[in-house]
């Protein structure tokens, strides 16, 4: 399973790997991109803590903070119920993986600009208050012309140590939280025990 699986950059490569996947997004536009890129994939429009999760399974991921987006994320309680949920449905010996925003996730504080060809996209995050929020602007360039979207996107920092005690709590195995890549970015891989 690919919870906020997004454009299905994920969902993609597992499915080219043989892998049944069935992932979720809540937002159209992600599924639509996901159905182009993963067509063998089972698509479902639901937020990570709506999601169905069959029993059986072997894995469920998390990735692009996903356990992040407010306003799930910042209810602990719909955090436990959702570990307990995918504890439940995995296989024993099942995985959990997901990444987590934790606290100074928005590093210096400076908008970062990325660009290709026909493209640009710049990020001003900002953390207040337990709560990162990303500005993002994306200009898109084609002979029709220039094409401007904006988004904003919130964030419940979550402080790795106290998300390993949840996840602990919900009978996952978790040797612990690493850094992995930028500032306040930490990967989790739990095990479902027997």
């Amino acid at each position: 399973m690919d919870l906020g699986c997004g454009p299905g950059l994920l969902a993609a490569r597992l499915t080219a790997a043989g892998f049944p996947v069935l992932a979720s997004d809540p937002s159209p536009a992600c599924l639509a991109e996901a159905r182009r890129r993963a067509p063998r994939a089972r698509l479902l429009r639901a937020g990570w803590d709506e999601m169905p999760l069959p029993p059986g399974s072997a894995a469920v991921c998390a990735v692009g903070e996903v356990l992040n987006y407010l306003p799930a994320a910042g209810s602990a309680t719909r955090r436990r119920a959702f570990l307990e949920r995918v504890r439940e449905a995995l296989r024993p010996g099942g995985v959990l993986l997901l990444d987590l925003a934790g606290p100074r996730r928005a590093g210096d504080g400076r908008p970062r600009l990325f660009t290709g060809r026909d493209w640009s996209l710049r990020v001003a995050s900002r953390e207040e208050g337990g709560v990162l929020e990303r500005r993002i602007r994306v200009e898109l360039r084609s002979p029709a012309g220039l094409r401007i979207r904006e988004h904003r996107h919130r964030l419940a920092l979550l402080p790795p140590e106290a998300f390993l005690a949840e996840l602990r709590a919900a009978g996952f195995a978790c040797p612990g939280p690493e850094a992995s890549g930028p500032a306040g970015l930490w990967s989790f891989v739990a095990w479902a025990g027997d």
